[in-house]
């Protein structure tokens, strides 16, 4: 996916978020994972995921358990307006000239 979003969107933030927190405690799937050589995604993993794309921001949540779900809208929310913000002001500097 990031590829496509780099290509098209160079200059949207990034924010990456893990879901489904809760199921890295689901003893039967991480069972099921082990078989196949896999484990969950661990926040320090998810980290350096995010790092690696540049994002702005990693954040994980818990819809089952409504951990963090508000956050997340409200960390995108900022980051979305404070990006408008700097590209407003990057257009108007770009665009002035100063004589003197």
């Amino acid at each position: 996916w990031y590829p496509e979003v780099n290509h098209f969107c160079k200059e949207v933030p990034i924010i990456v978020v893990g879901c489904k927190t809760d199921l890295r405690k689901d003893k039967l799937l991480v069972k099921k994972l082990r078989k196949n050589k896999l484990e969950p995604v661990t926040y320090h993993r998810g980290q350096e995921m995010a790092r690696a794309v540049g994002a702005v921001a990693y954040l994980e949540c818990s819809a089952l358990l409504q951990e963090n779900v508000h956050t997340i809208f409200q960390e995108a929310a900022k980051v979305a307006l404070s990006s408008r913000r700097r590209n407003f002001w990057r257009q108007i500097t770009q665009s002035c000239c100063v004589v003197t």
